[in-house]
């Protein structure tokens, strides 16, 4: 999937695909006006799947027109001739796994690292054990990942957190998660398997 999104973000047809998960009174949803001023297509909800789908179809058709392009794939909308068109809703990942590693290669660590050591005086990454929270509270900001819960292993996470200690060394890596700490068993596994 690695070389897709590559290929992807190197279309030269003037499309622009984005990805946004925006909590609405009717569900995930996405609003018109601002989200759709620099995008054709967006993508609702949970975004992975849709957004594989999307590029996989793009693989096949690079050139392919916007309403074949979105036609029947859960998870998107689209501007069409001035309007936004709906199709089918988010659907939420069939398996809480990730399909594929995250794709550290594909960044420039050496300028992030640079960079971040000169604003904060030490060098800091980003990782996530889970996505989503089950939650509705309203005090909270809005999940990122919205109101579904997906937790990798924790044998994966401390396989992803090794490599990066290894192949980085950070001074410091940081939690993206919602809540990280939803579920205490695998807060236990997880630091079982660290050491």
């Amino acid at each position: 999937a690695r070389d897709r999104f590559e290929r992807v973000a190197g279309l030269d047809d003037g499309r622009r695909l984005v990805v946004r998960t925006r909590e609405t009174p009717g569900g995930v949803g996405c609003r018109v006006g601002v989200d759709w001023a620099d995008a054709d297509v967006v993508v609702l909800g949970e975004g992975l799947v849709p957004l594989l789908a999307l590029v996989a179809r793009l693989d096949v058709a690079p050139g392919l027109p916007t309403p074949q392009w979105v036609e029947s794939q859960h998870g998107v909308a689209s501007l069409q001739l001035g309007r936004v068109v709906a199709i089918n809703g988010a659907r939420p990942l069939p398996n809480p796994l990730y399909a594929d590693p995250p794709a550290w290669e594909l960044i420039d660590l050496e300028r992030y690292r640079d960079t971040w050591t000169r604003a904060h005086g030490y060098f800091s990454l980003n990782m996530a054990a889970s996505r989503g929270c089950s939650f509705r509270c309203n005090w909270c900001s809005k999940p990122i990942w919205g109101n579904q819960y997906l937790q990798r292993s924790p044998r994966e996470v401390a396989a992803e957190m090794g490599y990066l200690k290894r192949t980085f060394r950070p001074d410091h890596i940081w939690f993206a998660d919602d809540i990280f700490g939803f579920r205490v068993d695998w807060v236990t596994d997880f630091a079982t398997t660290l050491h």
